[in-house]
């Protein structure tokens, strides 16, 4: 069996590459793939954000996913050969909270109208995300939060306070775990929320 790529595949790989070599000879130097100088740096914010519409018109960030979502329906060793080369490059360009982390649960679990509201925006570069984990008394361990959420009509009404929050001060929105049933177990009763960073609060 031979698991090298086809002819067209690393002539994909060789645009990826191509692409890349030229975008990062203009990277600033203290990015250095590092989460914290891409959030805290405004060069490195400001050069992330530029790669990332470039990747976007080439409808590169969402290759796999769906079309009526942002992608291109492109086989998954597609958007392998892209992760691979852009990881090599260490670049940037892609949101690592949205894309990499709340995007997949999306496609599996959001209901068509969330998905339309939230997975386009990211495929065009256009939305952040952050992750909005971690408590004063529960870090690693979920199970240990606090904050809570009640039904208030159509609304929830969240109570809590959330730290260590990567990029919060970048971001477009956040999601949330946050405990709508206080009588269940601790690693039950929590439910996942998405939520507008500059909602008032």
């Amino acid at each position: 069996m031979d698991f090298g790529y086809t002819p067209e595949q690393e002539a994909l790989r060789k645009e990826f590459d191509d692409f890349f070599r030229e975008e990062m000879r203009d990277c600033p130097p203290e990015m250095n793939a590092s989460m914290e100088a891409l959030f805290e740096i405004d060069v490195c914010w400001e050069f992330h954000k530029q790669l990332g519409k470039k990747l976007a018109a080439k409808g590169w960030i969402a290759m796999a996913w769906p079309k009526e979502y942002g992608g291109r329906d492109a086989p998954l060793i597609e958007q392998y050969i892209f992760n691979e080369v852009r990881g090599y490059h260490k670049a940037m360009g892609i949101d690592p909270i949205g894309v990499s982390m709340l995007a997949p649960t999306l496609l599996v679990s959001a209901n068509d109208e969330q998905k339309m509201e939230h997975l386009p925006p990211l495929a065009r570069a256009e939305r952040d995300w952050c992750q909005l984990w971690s408590e004063p008394n529960a870090g690693s361990d979920l199970a240990c939060l606090t904050t809570r959420a009640v039904r208030d009509g159509d609304d929830y009404i969240v109570n809590g306070q959330k730290i260590w929050t990567s990029g919060a001060h970048r971001a477009d929105w956040g999601f949330m775990l946050a405990r709508t049933n206080p009588e269940e177990k601790r690693s039950r009763g929590l439910s996942f929320f998405l939520g507008d960073m500059k909602t008032p609060g």
